[in-house]
């Protein structure tokens, strides 16, 4: 039988003070990994998004050990013969029931460090929901996500690293060989740190030598929900890494890019030109560790992917309650966080985004061939299963924002 932990809550305190990392480092996504923890269900979230979901578990079914996080099981437990029908055996996954109400488990679940012997521990750090610590909402999730951080480090038998510092998991990527890319979203969450400050904590925290801070993220993830340009409005974080760039190995960066032509076609493409501009830059301009510069490998964006919504006179109240600005009757293009860069690697395998068909007309099959090429080039030996992922895009977020990997670990 599939294994279920129950995780009971006491009562923390807060985590406020920052801890030496005594060799303890985050590795590479493409390191060995023991197990992935992915986020499967909350009472709100999760349903919707079977299609995706049941593709995921299927295609990891045998690469790595899955830990499958569900709120509760009063809202559903699904049973062996729903899991062997997407592929997964008995003993290739483990549910794990948090009470904790949030779903994206790249910035809610454990961020888990590792030593040269081979010992793990999780890192300390608050979610905030995403720079929402000053109001009550923020403060309860604050809190509630501290215990259930705790809850899991006791499950599995290791210990917390203290840390007062605010690091999503999507704000951040690392190339195995102490560099980490920065998202410039980390000085919002954390405005009470000089820069330089919050940079030595987060270098610290990581067990990584050298930051290098990237510029403004894509325009299709602006913070909450909110307007991009014009008619056009998402979702999203604000601007996550994993969105735009993201490390193949210790001296290759892939950005996301916007050709000449595509500059032309919408404003959405105009502010993504800048914007990755900006990021070339500066990673053009930086070195790894050993004084080389980066390899970067220019990646497609997605050709945009919207839907027309009208505000009715229902809805209009419930967004003007949460501050934003729109009425009855005003017309909006909701446009979808789709990308190519929020993939996930574990063991031989790589889960990519692919967007063919998602809209009549996007156009988008020539590019998910694209994006294939250069995968598969950068990683021959791993497997490369496309994915359509547009129902978490619409959300803001993508496969990537969805799971959390933990290390192997030795006695």
């Amino acid at each position: 039988m599939c294994c279920l932990c129950l995780f009971f809550y006491l009562a923390v305190p807060y985590i406020v003070r920052a801890a030496d990392n005594s060799g303890f480092y985050y590795p590479a996504e493409w390191e060995t990994q023991s197990s992935l923890w992915i986020g499967f269900r909350t009472v709100k979230e999760g349903r919707n998004y079977e299609p995706v979901l049941q593709r995921m578990l299927a295609a990891l079914a045998g690469h790595v050990h899955l830990n499958l996080l569900i709120e509760s099981t009063h809202d559903l437990m699904p049973s062996l013969k729903y899991f062997a029908g997407v592929g997964l055996g008995s003993t290739d996954f483990t549910m794990v029931e948090t009470g904790f109400p949030y779903f994206w488990l790249r910035d809610t679940g454990p961020i888990f460090v590792k030593n040269r012997e081979g010992k793990i521990k999780v890192l300390g750090v608050p979610f905030t929901r995403y720079r929402d610590i000053d109001n009550p909402q923020g403060r309860l999730a604050a809190v509630r996500h501290q215990k259930y951080i705790k809850k899991i480090s006791q499950s599995l038998g290791i210990g917390i690293i203290p840390a007062d510092i605010v690091l999503e998991g999507g704000t951040f990527d690392v190339n195995g060989a102490g560099v980490v890319l920065l998202s410039s979203i980390l000085r919002d969450r954390n405005l009470h740190w000089p820069q330089k400050v919050l940079e030595r904590k987060i270098l610290r925290a990581l067990g990584q030598r050298k930051a290098i801070w990237l510029r403004q993220g894509v325009a299709e993830d602006p913070y909450g929900f909110s307007k991009i340009v014009n008619q056009y409005w998402g979702r999203g974080t604000g601007g996550h890494l994993d969105q735009f760039v993201r490390f193949a190995n210790e001296n290759t960066v892939l950005l996301a890019w916007v050709s000449e032509q595509e500059n032309q076609n919408s404003d959405i493409a105009k502010i993504n030109f800048q914007r990755m501009r900006e990021n070339y830059t500066i990673l053009k301009n930086t070195t790894d560790l050993n004084g080389q510069k980066l390899t970067i490998i220019k990646v497609p964006f997605p050709t945009m992917i919207t839907y027309a919504y009208t505000i009715n006179e229902e809805s209009a109240p419930l967004y003007q309650q949460r501050g934003v600005n729109l009425n009855a009757g005003d017309e909006i293009e909701v446009v979808a966080a789709a990308s190519y860069l929020n993939f996930i690697i574990t063991n031989g395998l790589i889960l990519l985004p692919a967007y063919e068909g998602a809209t009549e007309s996007n156009g988008t099959s020539g590019k998910d061939g694209e994006m294939l090429r250069i995968m598969e080039k950068l990683f021959p030996r791993h497997k490369i299963v496309q994915i359509n992922p547009l129902r978490l895009n619409w959300q803001g977020g993508g496969m990537h924002c969805i799971v959390q990997q933990q290390p192997v670990s030795f006695p």
